[in-house]
């Protein structure tokens, strides 16, 4: 499972302040295909430097493509609370 050790090296280079990271989509469900990107949700107090609380981004790295969705905690609590609304019971 190399895409274990480019995530690594991706979270380390683009967000080294993550306090949690998940992984997500086809990859994490052991369904990778050949054209599968690599699907992260991240979390953390600092992980951003200019005082954003969130990014969605498409990222190349090492080959791979990453589709990031980056949060802080009040970031991610803002955005939980949004869509909660949209969960039937």
């Amino acid at each position: 499972m190399e895409f274990f050790d480019v995530t690594e090296r991706f979270v380390s280079a683009n967000f080294p302040k993550a306090s949690v990271v998940v992984l997500a989509g086809s990859t994490s469900r052991s369904q990778r295909t050949a054209t599968s990107d690599i699907d992260l949700l991240i979390i953390g107090d600092a992980v951003f430097p200019d005082g954003r609380v969130s990014l969605a981004a498409t990222y190349r790295f090492e080959g791979e493509v990453f589709e990031v969705f980056a949060y802080t905690p009040e970031g991610f609590a803002t955005w939980a609370r949004r869509g909660s609304s949209s969960i039937a019971p």
